[in-house]
């Protein structure tokens, strides 16, 4: 039997689908508050529950957009969020 914050965790990895959905959905309306709002959320949490790359990763594409990012440059933002997605789907499995 699964302990409580097992449990936690499940159901948290279980958000991932729809996380990824609104971050690219915010990315395909060029919505970079959102994204911002997205990302900070998620690394927070993601930290809570033990998913320390997955925070770092939200991390660095933060850093992506705090370093002067260029919303046309999307080349380089686009590869932070691949990672980030596959991490996100990495740990859902």
């Amino acid at each position: 039997m699964l302990d409580k914050f097992e449990q936690l965790r499940n159901k948290y990895t279980g958000s991932f689908g729809q996380k990824q959905t609104d971050i690219q959905s915010a990315w395909d309306k060029k919505n970079i508050k959102e994204i911002e709002s997205l990302l900070h959320k998620l690394a927070g949490s993601s930290g809570s529950y033990e998913f320390h790359q997955l925070s770092q990763l939200c991390r660095q594409t933060l850093e992506c957009i705090n370093n002067s990012f260029e919303v046309d440059d999307s080349v380089q933002f686009e590869g932070c969020l691949d990672e980030l997605f596959t991490e996100m789907i990495k740990n859902a499995e």
